[in-house]
């Protein structure tokens, strides 16, 4: 067990109407959306998923908003700077999330400022949406 999930570990348990039995599920409420720490345990069925996911939690626990277009450069940093950690793991992909928020800001406003990211873009696949709906 890793010790900064420590006093984070609880129990689901859900009865299985079908075999009158009981399943419990033992996890970390770090991989809890609403769990209130800046660091997180992220949890995805698949590599496409995980740079949104890592968005959607990190903008929740980030005073400054990230641009939903700017996700997949978070990602890339936040692989490059060590702030995520690929975990084993079966089934499903696993990582422990650690951001720095200040050295986070420091990138984001280098990055604006080169113009690596902007506030201009159109959302990711919007307007691939906007196309099929207008064909119709």
């Amino acid at each position: 067990m890793p010790h900064h999930t420590v006093g984070t570990w609880t129990t689901r348990i859900a009865r299985l109407p079908a075999s009158r039995g009981w399943h419990a599920i033992v996890y970390t409420r770090l991989a809890e959306f609403s769990f209130e720490r800046e660091d997180f345990l992220l949890l995805a069925q698949d590599q496409a998923d995980a740079p949104g996911l890592h968005h959607r939690f990190l903008d929740r626990r980030s005073p400054l908003p990230p641009h939903r277009s700017w996700m997949q450069w978070l990602w890339r940093r936040g692989l490059d700077t060590g702030e995520i950690v690929p975990l084993d793991s079966a089934g499903l992909l696993a990582y422990t999330c650690n951001p720095n928020g200040e050295e986070l800001k420091a990138d984001l406003s280098a990055a604006v400022s080169a113009g690596t990211l902007t506030l201009n873009e159109t959302e990711p696949d919007d307007s691939d949406d906007e196309e099929e709906d207008s064909d119709g």
